[in-house]
């Protein structure tokens, strides 16, 4: 299979992939004022998905190696530094002058950029969500996800033009293109970007993307939330939607649409986008030719970078300063000490040291043996060491936090030259130290993950149970009543039992579709938290209470006002502690529920009470309440829903407090009142 996509891009340049000029038009404005940002830049690359791509191929060439660990964009953009990104910019606006798009293939690029943006916004939402450890690495491969279809449209005879326009569905699509070019783009695009050397979840998810739903329950969750978020990017405002693959409402996954929606249209009128308006593709691409003939080709691009971390120094070194040399020393907080990382040479330098490379980390500031006549014996060994006539060295920092010193040798009239330029070695010490926290945080981030499924139970399973974990509970309820009736006839018993246990099996999924469906939140509308309390007492008091055999109490302040927040949100909340405390408890336990208005240091709120009388939360546990594994009820649960409670009240600006012991628990929610 792999020789099909390999034979299609060797017949086609991916350095020429498309953008649309409206956005080459930003970035190349953004690339000429000396005082730009990282954000800035940052932003308009993410916004599309032909500059994305030709920066993570700058930085993820497999010639150096792949560098997988590099799936934050902004992290990527540091790395490569901004002299780098501007070549880019200019060289892709070069290419996309040169390729004299007209105005219909315009329009469908314009269409592309709108649906990539669209998704890759609801994935990062859902990851949140769902506490994914990288929010941003779903935004990148949600952007990323069609990448294959832009491959395609570098076809000079235009047959995918064609294409596009013949399909009438993403299913249709990918029977067309399997037929014309015997490959799908989705299968195309995870090949790409896993020659680039991408993380092989990245791959996954744009391989998968439109993968059905029940073939993808067992996949990463990156997988599972690329699939979702390109599927409801979709949707249209009451087209209903049933997602099995994360417990979400309707209601929450329109909202997070919606959300996505507006931040497309701030984006699109930011740029000037309007992707209905012909002419105004063709007004952008004479905007774009001008600017292209104004500005002179005399930056030269990075060469692609390795993962290894010795070996992306190395190369940026002799790149930026002509330095072949260089040596890292790391920090050790406990001790105060420098040790070599690499030369692979056992040295050390006491936190005492003479040395100017102890001298750099004391005072963060760049030191070299030219400015030292007196250098110490340690730094004459290191100059050896390199083979060099003298050494620069610059602090590698993080805010206040130390990291360690890079050491940099060569002959001292080349470092005379370099040092003439210390805002370029600062800049460079500056994306080194950025670089290096980010290869550890995500070392961390990696033995966290699996630290957390070492009881045995992987986290994707865990996710997949929570989407069912609860039974079917009116079903359940009847077929108990049924089971009474016919207490005294044995087989029949017998029959429905079996029933009732395959139901509880299936899981809950049917009091999500009791919920009340408003496709469009109305950021205007205000909520009366009681009712919405009421209304699901309504639901639970037929189905989940009457099978748990759990008495619910209501003491609703009456008086409380109407507050504008997200009721489709603040429902969910609710509902998960109420199942939560349910579950938790034996049969025949008590729900108190309970409104009021508080104020806590100067500021008003409307606070929400669910108390239960169950056994208590662990210790072990309660430390640990709000992550994603984290579960004091049977193994059929996943521990997930306290996780999206905290994600989704951190979005209301609220808080939750847990009072737990032998008596029973009590979660208060405090949500402001606006």
């Amino acid at each position: 299979m792999r020789e099909i996509p390999n034979q299609l891009l060797q017949n086609y340049d991916v350095n020429r992939l498309p953008s649309l000029p409206h956005i080459l038009i930003e970035l190349l404005n953004a690339c000429m004022d000396e005082c730009v940002s990282f954000d800035i830049i940052s932003d308009i690359i993410s916004s599309d998905t032909a500059l994305t791509a030709k920066v993570l191929s700058a930085a993820n060439s497999p010639i150096y190696g792949h560098a997988s660990q590099l799936t934050s964009l902004k992290h990527t953009l540091m790395f490569l530094g901004l002299d780098t990104i501007k070549s880019i910019a200019i060289t892709a606006s070069v290419q996309q002058f040169f390729s004299r798009y007209n105005a219909d293939k315009g329009q469908q690029l314009a269409e592309f950029w709108e649906h990539s943006l669209l998704t890759a916004l609801i994935a990062k939402s859902v990851a949140e969500l769902v506490h994914y450890h990288s929010p941003d690495e779903a935004y990148l491969a949600a952007l990323l996800h069609d990448i294959g279809q832009l491959v395609f449209q570098l076809d000079a005879q235009q047959n995918y033009h064609q294409l596009l326009e013949q399909s009438d569905s993403p299913e249709q699509l990918i029977l067309l293109e399997q037929q014309h070019y015997q490959v799908s783009h989705d299968e195309l695009g995870a090949y790409l970007l896993s020659e680039w050397g991408l993380s092989s979840f990245i791959s996954d998810a744009v391989r998968y993307h439109h993968a059905p739903e029940e073939l993808i329950h067992d996949a990463h969750l990156l997988v599972k939330i690329l699939n979702m978020a390109n599927r409801v990017s979709y949707l249209e405002n009451q087209q209903a939607f049933d997602c099995s693959i994360f417990d979400l409402s309707i209601n929450v996954v329109m909202d997070i649409i919606q959300h996505a929606r507006e931040q497309l249209v701030k984006i699109s009128r930011s740029m000037g986008i309007d992707i209905h308006n012909k002419q105004n593709f063709d007004d952008k691409q004479v905007e774009l030719a001008r600017q292209v003939k104004a500005i002179a080709l005399s930056q030269s691009s990075f060469n692609q970078a390795h993962a290894d971390l010795q070996f992306n120094i190395n190369y940026s070194s002799q790149l930026l300063f002509n330095i072949k040399s260089t040596a890292l020393f790391i920090y050790n907080g406990e001790d105060s000490n420098l040790y070599l990382e690499y030369p692979s040479e056992d040295i050390c330098i006491q936190e005492d040291s003479s040395s100017i490379i102890n001298q750099c980390l004391i005072d963060t500031q760049i030191t070299s043996s030219v400015d030292n006549n007196d250098t110490a014996i340690i730094d004459r060994q290191i100059i050896n060491l390199l083979s060099a006539d003298g050494i620069i060295c610059l602090p590698l920092k993080l805010a206040s936090v130390k990291y360690g010193v890079l050491v940099m040798g060569s002959s001292n009239r080349q470092l005379e030259i370099i040092l003439k330029n210390k805002f370029q070695l600062k800049l460079f010490a500056d994306q080194l130290s950025q670089y290096y926290v980010q290869l550890k945080q995500d070392s961390q981030n990696k033995s966290d993950l699996e630290s957390t499924v070492a009881s045995g139970f992987l986290l994707k399973a865990r996710e997949i149970v929570h989407e069912t974990n609860n039974p079917l509970s009116v079903i359940n309820n009847y077929l108990q009543i049924l089971s009474n009736k016919f207490s005294e006839d044995d087989s029949i018993k017998n029959d429905l039992t079996i029933i009732q246990n395959e139901i509880e099996r299936v899981g809950n999924i049917i009091l999500r579709c009791t919920e009340e469906a408003s496709h469009q939140a109305d950021s205007s509308a205000t909520t009366d938290i009681n009712e919405s309390i009421s209304q699901l007492i309504n639901i639970y008091k037929f189905s989940l209470f009457v099978t748990h055999k759990t008495k619910c109490t209501l003491n609703l302040r009456d008086d409380l006002p109407n507050i504008h927040t997200n009721n489709n949100y603040l429902k969910q909340i609710i509902s998960n502690l109420i199942k939560n405390a349910v579950e938790s408890m034996p049969v025949d336990g008590a729900l108190d529920i309970s409104t009021n208005k508080t104020n806590v240091n100067g500021k008003n709120f409307i606070s929400i009470s669910i108390k239960d009388n169950g056994p208590g939360i662990p210790d072990d546990i309660l430390s640990n309440l709000y992550m994603p594994v984290q579960t004091t009820k049977d193994n059929s649960h996943s521990g997930l829903g306290l996780s999206i409670v905290k994600n989704m009240l951190d979005k209301l600006q609220g808080s939750i407090t847990c009072d737990t012991g032998k008596s029973g628990t009590n979660f208060t929610l405090l949500i402001p009142l606006k």
